[in-house]
């Protein structure tokens, strides 16, 4: 795929959007169902600028507002407020590419269009007359789309006067002769439908988006010019630096936990401040009124941080951030100016919003809605259905009949402004509290596919991808919502060999990969596999009976497995174990607080069922030899004897009394013999096993247990639920604390324990694993 954009011609998109309505019902890959039907009954709608606007939703200046075909997707989702892609005189830039790094926090290092103006020019006329034709084409209840395009300029005086930027506010004031030429073309491909109206005029408002560090005075002059010169409703966008480096840093890393991202000074020494805007505001407020024009702010401007990431070019300084952590600062941004003002600014909001928030931003008195990083999520156009459905379920449910008696009777005060300022008061608290924001609660770092993609066939579930026997999830998640658990029994056991226990102690990589995640947490795939195995009877198909026999030393994950796959295709087999119990590191190393007995006899019986037989207590090179099993007839012989050591750490006294490798601790933990580990326990590790250490210790009624870890809690490798399991049962973690600098043997007493971490003991500990790059995962994003 080019990184580079190429606007196709009207023509083409029109028999694009024909072509493919016909055949599939959907528009540029969107299907109907997702399509926006307004009707005059919506109580969200509502006007600005002197126009209707069917919804107070709408897609903020981006990348996604370039060109035509994106400004119809998003229209026809139901975005009615379309912030068309900053203009600028300088239309030549070479843009950095990649220029966006969308996972948690969104960052670019983007800010101007890609296309030349008088190209930009046609890609608006274009999408302003197919959304009037699409109107009509889709049968749509009105007479006209209920859109309002939101021209965006920048960024500076001098830029605005030259003949090309003069150019785009002459086209978008009077843009009759493309219209009419554009008429005659969707004319001959829509031939059916008639006459439809478009007016000439595209835009009568504009947004004046300055680059960060532009002057007070020139924000001014700017604002001044095209409300007084131009004649157009003006919004000039803010940055929300207007908090200053106290609060801002207070709010974004401290109390929302974004640690890892700096603001720097310059950015406020640069910016307008919160006094200058004030005074600035008051001022444009007033020349606008004498215009009889409107006036109002845009909040916000993305956030200058330091590039602290690799995704970008080396040369890139600085990025701007936006998304989920921008969240709860624009709304101390917007409740901040409105105190100053009594709440009388109008305000466009974008920072953080989605479908989750929508509801309560505009019951905070905000005109309109914006969203860019949202849509840049899966799902894309399409997630801004779950915008409309919300707001309306809101409205509904507190019955209101407009925004303005929504913003009322959810604050409980029938004049306006009033209620507006104390549901802002309210929700500037909420958002600080709430875990929808703070830092800890998402981890979406671990959700793009390392696969080669090519142009087509390039797609595959990612929770597939990442399981290491790729389990059909999508399709057994879909049988048990259609409530067919005997078909889901059966998804499940044809990958899985021991779907009972790994239902409840997989360490579950494909929940961080799940898309779900990206719309708000991934969903439960571990839990409901145990919901399934626990409720449903296994459906596995067996093949007919073969002569060959097959014998498997070891009966631990991987000799199981194997077992279960050969009896599956009719082969009889002899499992040979060394133990006196089936099951190997999962029956003797995970503790009973993740897997009972219960669950791991559930999986056995399977194998049961199909006759393959278990001999205990039969250790190879002891009690049988090799050669004694080839001549009993056996046509295979596979040798599954698992990984059993524990990893060592290469610290000086690590066999002293009172240090204890994790499987070893965990092996006699599980099997009931109580480890004598004292009063004081010190676990060193930052992975799961870790964990479970840990937790195993405090249940064996150990004083005090300590996590030691070399690097920080963001960085160790233990998954988040296990992490949060750690923390919720008051088991310290001791931080940046290096092993290598002391002696084991020094550093403990008798009464001190040590546990040491080991990939060996995690599921995959029944058979030597490698272990691909795809699944050696850094975390971040935890705090306490």
């Amino acid at each position: 795929m080019s990184d580079r954009m190429f606007p196709l011609s009207l023509g083409r998109l029109a028999g694009w959007v024909r072509d493919e309505m016909a055949a599939n019902q959907s528009i540029f890959g969107i299907h109907r169902e997702l399509f926006y039907e307004p009707r005059a009954s919506d109580p969200f709608r509502t006007s600005v600028f002197g126009q209707t606007l069917f919804t107070p939703i709408g897609v903020a200046a981006g990348p996604h507002t370039q060109m035509a075909q994106n400004i119809v997707a998003a229209w026809l989702c139901g975005a009615r407020f379309i912030e068309l892609k900053t203009i600028q005189t300088l239309d030549e830039l070479e843009v950095s590419k990649p220029c966006i790094d969308m996972e948690d926090a969104g960052y670019n290092v983007e800010w101007s269009q890609e296309l030349r103006v008088r190209e930009s020019i046609q890609e608006y006329v274009n999408a302003w007359l197919l959304t009037h034709y699409l109107h009509r084409v889709l049968g749509l209840e009105g007479d006209q789309p209920g859109a309002v395009f939101n021209m965006s300029v920048g960024y500076n005086m001098e830029g605005i006067l030259k003949p090309n930027v003069q150019g785009f506010f002459d086209a978008m004031e009077n843009a009759s002769d493309l219209v009419q030429k554009g008429k005659e073309t969707l004319s001959r491909i829509f031939p059916d439908i008639g006459d439809v109206p478009v007016p000439s005029r595209v835009s009568n408002n504009v947004t004046l988006s300055t680059m960060h560090g532009c002057p007070p005075g020139e924000i001014g002059a700017i604002s001044r010019y095209l409300l007084e010169k131009k004649r157009l409703h003006t919004y000039v966008k803010l940055n929300p630096t207007l908090l200053g480096p106290e609060r801002l840093r207070a709010i974004l890393n401290d109390q929302l936990g974004f640690d890892d991202i700096t603001v720097p000074d310059a950015a406020f020494e640069h910016d307008i401040t919160f006094d200058n805007a004030v005074e600035l505001i008051r001022e444009l407020r007033a020349v606008a009124a004498a215009q009889g024009l409107s006036f109002g702010v845009k909040l916000s401007n993305t956030l200058e941080v330091i590039n602290h990431r690799r995704t970008f070019d080396a040369k890139e300084k600085q990025m701007y951030m936006s998304g989920r952590p921008l969240h709860a600062v624009t709304v101390h941004a917007a409740l901040r100016l409105q105190e100053a003002f009594g709440g009388e600014v109008d305000v466009s909001f974008a920072g953080g919003a989605d479908a989750f928030n929508i509801a309560s931003l505009m019951q905070c008195g905000m005109r309109t809605v914006t969203v860019c990083s949202d849509l840049l999520r899966s799902g894309g156009y399409g997630r801004l259905a779950q915008y409309v459905q919300h707001l309306a379920a809101a409205m509904k449910s507190a019955q209101a009949h407009s925004p303005d008696e929504f913003v009322r009777k959810t604050a409980g005060n029938d004049h306006r402004i009033v209620a507006a300022q104390a549901n802002l008061r309210r929700y500037a608290a909420e958002v600080l509290d709430s875990r929808l924001y703070r830092e800890e609660t998402f981890d979406r770092t671990d959700t793009k596919s390392l696969r080669p993609l090519g142009l087509f066939d390039c797609i595959k579930a990612p929770c597939v991808e990442v399981c290491p026997i790729e389990q059909g999830v999508p399709e057994y998640m879909r049988a048990v919502a259609g409530s067919r658990l005997d078909e889901a029994v059966a998804i499940v056991c044809r990958d899985n060999t021991m779907p009972s226990v790994l239902g409840r102690a997989c360490h579950h990589p494909c929940q961080m990969r799940c898309v779900r995640s990206h719309l708000d947490e991934p969903l439960a795939i571990r839990e409901i596999k145990r919901f399934i195995v626990d409720y449903a009877q296994s459906q596995t198909a067996v093949e007919p009976k073969k002569r060959e026999r097959i014998a498997i030393v070891g009966a631990g994950p991987c000799g199981l497995g194997a077992a279960d796959f050969l009896s599956r295709a009719g082969y009889p087999v002899t499992i040979f174990d060394a133990s006196d119990r089936k099951g190997g590191m999962v029956a003797s190393s995970i503790p009973g607080y993740r897997s009972s007995d219960d669950a791991l006899q559930r999986d056995l019986a399977f194998l049961q069922q199909r006759g393959v037989e278990v001999r205990h207590k039969q250790r190879a090179g002891v009690d049988f030899q090799l050669s004694d099993l080839q001549r009993e007839g056996y046509a295979a012989v596979l040798v599954a004897i698992g990984a059993q050591r524990a990893g060592r750490l290469g610290l000086e006294d690590e066999d002293a009394p009172g240090v204890w490798d994790s499987l070893s601790f965990l092996r006699e933990s599980r099997e009931g013999r109580r480890p004598k580990i004292g009063r004081r326990v010190g676990v060193i590790g930052g992975g799961d096993v870790a964990m479970d250490c840990a937790r195993a210790a405090w249940r064996l009624g150990a004083e005090s247990v300590n996590i030691i870890y070399r690097r920080t809690l963001k960085e160790m490798p233990a998954q988040r639920d296990e992490l949060r399991g750690v923390l919720e049962e008051g088991i310290p973690i001791r931080e940046l604390r290096a092993p290598q600098k002391f002696s084991l043997k020094t550093a403990i007493s008798p009464a001190w324990f040590v546990a040491l971490w080991s990939w060996a003991s995690r599921m995959q500990a029944g058979v030597v694993v490698h272990r691909p790059k795809a699944m050696k995962r850094k975390r971040s994003g935890w705090t306490r």
